[in-house]
């Protein structure tokens, strides 16, 4: 969002608009602006459509500094870009069946971050059974942050989120296929591989870890 700060300025100052007034037009308190301002905060997206409605302006020009034009008049949108939210492990599970899950405020952002698609998501990784053994090319540690494509194709070897029967949280690990039956394998042998059974649900394919494609 590198630029939106001063496009937000711009704004206020065309229609008079001071921190406090825009605070209470936005039903945010002072030191929200503030961050936002200073670019210490990005909005989540509730909050900059809202931002966006005060100022008088189009969420797309606020965000990215160009607008967007529909389907119908644009055949090549390949230049449109949307953020990767950063959602937990519980509310990736919640929100499996959402067609689009930037349509929920309060979000968290991957910083710096874009797609071309807007069904990307993104979870931090917790604990260790995904930390292979030193001398893996590939291994997850606690903290790492990974990008999830709700629409890849899951093949054998691929890196899934998952949602086990009876949990309220996803979980990430490796989809395996022996013998024909499919596994959920993490790379930390200390930890047990999981059978997938038909109440198992596959939430999408990691694309992404910090700075390697998957």
């Amino acid at each position: 969002m590198n630029g939106w700060v001063e496009r937000v300025k711009e704004r206020m100052k065309l229609l008079e608009l001071s921190r406090e007034m825009l605070a209470q037009q936005m039903g945010v308190t002072y030191g929200a602006i503030t961050h936002y301002l200073t670019g210490r905060r990005i909005p989540p997206l509730g909050q900059l459509h809202k931002l966006a409605e005060v100022l008088k302006t189009d969420p797309a020009w606020l965000h990215y500094g160009k607008q967007v034009i529909s389907k119908d008049l644009q055949k090549d949108n390949s230049d449109l870009r949307y953020p990767i939210p950063i959602v937990s492990y519980v509310d990736a599970a919640r929100l499996f069946d959402s067609i689009n899950i930037l349509e929920h405020a309060e979000l968290e952002f991957v910083s710096l971050f874009y797609s071309e698609h807007s069904h990307l998501y993104a979870l931090r990784v917790q604990g260790d059974a995904m930390a292979a053994p030193l001398g893996n090319m590939k291994t997850f540690i606690e903290g790492n942050i990974i990008v999830v494509d709700r629409l890849k194709k899951i093949t054998d070897g691929s890196y899934v989120i998952a949602l086990l029967s009876g949990a309220k949280e996803v979980t990430f690990k490796q989809y395996v296929v022996d013998s024909g039956v499919a596994y959920l394998k993490p790379l930390n042998s200390q930890y047990p591989m999981v059978k997938l059974d038909d109440h198992a649900r596959l939430c999408g394919v990691v694309t992404w870890c910090l700075n390697q494609f998957i």
